[in-house]
């Protein structure tokens, strides 16, 4: 008996092949044995220490990464809990192997590779398909995805700020590093101009950010449930489709605003700007178009801690609101 056998296998959620993880599941599964389970979690590029990260917080036995490699080659990337170390496995299958039969393959390597890690508690696996070409188990070559691929990413995004008396349009430059699975450290720049309607003069606002991304929910819609940012991993289901994220986004902001007007008088251009500190908080979502590639938007609040008087001729014409609503549209990079 395979008693309390956890095994997560992470995927890479623009490159889901549903007939291929099902086999694989299915395989590793009824050779296991009834009583161990193969949780499959799509999620985006990890570094080997937060893969790790993902099999503790799931009591797993051992976590293993599926990769496609160039040439059409496929990859077991596999830790097992209270060892250091990882272990390799690559495949090489030829064109005309059906995908299931490709996933059963591996599902039967899979469970041969936790036989041998243990032995008391699987029972013995079916032999794998002579149609995977393996190379030796131990790899020092680094794999397509370095150990910290991932761990960085880079947004351009178009925005649209909303406040009363004045709407601007912009674009924002955002990067993010990870720290743990669920949390990244982020800092932004961006630029938005428009018009101030009262006094027919232009603001242009120009500003530095820092914060933090919070990932809430991941999945992959092919697969059916919440991501390990769930607290569960999903079981694959039928279907290819790309894989998904939910985020909360907070971040300190200090805005130079600069409003220019044209005297009609004077036939003069008036500048006044000042530095205005702020936050905002942003529900985002990310859709994975390839594996390292996303498109993203999010929609959010931002507060200046103050209001701006806009004076002409020594008086009061209008004033801008320290409140805005923010709307934000772009594609996501991981390296």
């Amino acid at each position: 008996m395979s008693a309390g056998l956890i095994i997560l296998l992470l995927v890479p959620p623009g490159e889901m092949q549903a007939p291929l993880v099902s086999g694989i599941v299915s395989a590793a599964g009824r050779s296991l044995g009834a009583d161990a389970r193969v949780l499959v979690d799509p999620v985006a590029p990890v570094p080997d220490e937060d893969a790790v990260a993902l099999g503790d917080r799931l009591h797993a036995s051992g976590v293993v990464t599926l990769r496609w490699l160039d040439g059409g080659r496929v990859a077991l990337h596999a830790h097992w809990a209270g060892q250091a170390g990882w272990t390799d496995r690559y495949f090489a299958f030829n064109e005309g192997d059906l995908a299931e039969e490709r996933g059963r393959t591996i599902g039967f390597t899979l469970a041969s590779m936790v036989q041998t890690e243990f032995p008391s508690r699987a029972p013995p696996a079916r032999a794998p398909s002579p149609a995977a070409v393996k190379a030796p188990e131990k790899s020092e070559a680094a794999p397509a995805r370095g150990p910290r691929a991932g761990r960085f990413s880079m947004e351009a995004r178009a925005l649209v700020d909303v406040a009363a008396h004045a709407t601007t349009l912009g674009g924002v430059l955002r990067g993010a590093f990870r720290v743990v699975p669920l949390l990244s450290l982020t800092g932004a720049a961006g630029f938005r101009t428009g018009s101030v309607g009262e006094t027919s003069g232009q603001l242009r606002a120009f500003s530095l950010a820092a914060g933090l991304r919070v990932r809430i929910f991941s999945s992959s819609s092919g697969a059916g449930g919440a991501g390990a940012a769930g607290g569960a991993a999903a079981a694959a289901g039928a279907g290819e489709d790309r894989g998904y994220e939910v985020a909360l986004l907070g971040e300190w902001v200090s805005s130079w605003e600069t409003l220019s007007r044209t005297s009609n008088a004077l036939q003069e251009t008036q500048h006044e700007g000042r530095w205005v500190p702020g936050a905002h908080v942003q529900l985002g979502g990310a859709w994975f178009v390839a594996p390292r590639v996303a498109l993203v938007a999010g929609l959010g609040a931002h507060i200046d801690f103050g209001s701006t008087d806009v004076v002409v001729n020594g008086r009061t014409v209008t004033t801008l609101s320290p409140y805005h609503g923010v709307a934000e549209l772009g594609i996501r990079v991981h390296f």
